[in-house]
């Protein structure tokens, strides 16, 4: 997919952008994630995302050296923001550089943190994938995952599957599938943890 998106350089100035309008302190949150020198803010949101009535914020980090986006949560604590995420996820997804392939967040109505990747954009093949990120048991962990993919060229190629761990429910282009396993922490999900619904080749 990186090969179709538009080279580093244009990447360089819409991250520029991005950080203009957003008007956070995101070098600072990169620093204290631990991140490396090329990360840089892409995405942030705030919001109680573990139920103590205290905004939360979920920042999505981007590595200019490579297409990857990692996860960091930074968690309240009797009452407090802490400085540190409590919480990081290292290339959780991928970013491209236009409309259409740039990753957002957002806060579902049940209070789970929504994160999507996605390529709408370039290429022959489309896709869009989504993890919903609920805080259970004192940790956050993935409670659903959803992917969708489309082939331009070939008809009828690609499909779409929709997980619910919470509940262990699969659905595989609209169907019924095989019951998936227990939610994962956030902190152990690994590309190993996509059920055998969401796989397309």
């Amino acid at each position: 997919i990186s090969a179709a998106i538009a080279s580093r350089p244009m990447r360089s100035i819409l991250i520029f952008a991005l950080l203009l309008l957003a008007a956070a302190p995101f070098p600072c949150a990169a620093q204290r994630a631990g991140a490396t020198p090329s990360m840089v803010g892409l995405v942030s949101i705030s919001a109680d995302l573990n139920g103590d009535g205290v905004n939360d914020r979920a920042m999505l980090l981007y590595d200019r050296e490579s297409d990857g986006v990692d996860l960091a949560i930074y968690a309240s604590v009797d009452g407090s923001l802490q400085e540190r995420p409590a919480f990081y996820v290292a290339s959780l997804g991928w970013t491209g550089d236009m409309d259409g392939t740039l990753p957002a967040m957002s806060v579902d109505a049940a209070g789970a943190l929504v994160v999507v990747f996605q390529n709408q954009a370039a290429g022959q093949y489309r896709w869009r994938q989504q993890y919903t990120i609920a805080y259970r048991g004192g940790v956050f962990v993935v409670a659903g995952y959803d992917y969708t993919t489309r082939d331009t060229v070939t008809a009828g190629a690609g499909g779409s599957c929709s997980v619910d761990f919470l509940a262990g429910r699969a659905t595989r282009d609209g169907k019924p599938a095989t019951t998936p396993s227990p939610p994962t922490p956030l902190s152990a999900w690994s590309a190993a943890n996509i059920p055998a619904a969401c796989a397309f080749s």
